[in-house]
């Protein structure tokens, strides 16, 4: 695997959001790159006949990475305590937070306040579910300042790799207090 990067890197495919996925079929070898960026796909094709020439019985194909594993990537290199989507569970949480819903499908992170994994208002976490195919949430933060940084850090990331806007808004409801 590091063999295969030190060649990316030799093409100019190189980010620290890159993934590689390595299956072996009926005896028969993929090796799948996704990357953010996305290369013209005469860039592509010829890049993935080299790789393919290279490796030896390798099927080779460059993808781009889709933006929910993008923000995946994001946060599993920046949650310190890991408290985000399915890992929430494994946790420990307590006392009030913020939390980050980051929803994909609407381009927009909203941050939330918690008691523990709790949300404050019933109608902040509608779905039982920490991940869901909309969004993913993130708790843990000691303010809405820090929380808001975060959020801002992930959205300027995800315009740079996909050109897309992502809204950071205040959910009125848990926050009007503040």
């Amino acid at each position: 695997m590091k063999e295969l990067i030190k060649i990316l890197k030799q093409f100019g495919i190189y980010s620290e959001y890159l993934k590689i996925l390595d299956v072996e079929l009926d005896g028969d070898r993929y090796i799948t790159i996704l990357i953010p960026t996305t290369l013209n796909w005469i860039e592509e094709e010829e890049i993935e006949e080299i790789l393919e020439e290279m490796l030896k019985n390798v099927r080779v194909k460059i993808s781009r990475l889709p933006l929910n594993k993008f923000i995946k990537i994001y946060l599993e290199k920046n949650v310190k305590n890991k408290a985000y989507g399915e890992n929430i569970e494994n946790v420990k949480i307590e006392g009030e937070n913020y939390a980050l819903y980051i929803d994909w499908k609407n381009k927009k992170i909203v941050i939330h306040k918690f008691n523990g994994k709790n949300p404050i208002k019933e109608s902040c976490k509608l779905s039982s579910n920490w991940e869901t195919m909309w969004g993913i949430w993130v708790l843990g933060f000691e303010s809405k300042e820090k929380a808001k940084e975060f959020a801002e850090n992930l959205a300027d990331e995800i315009y740079k790799y996909y050109e897309i806007d992502f809204d950071i808004e205040e959910h009125k409801r848990c926050l009007e207090d503040n």
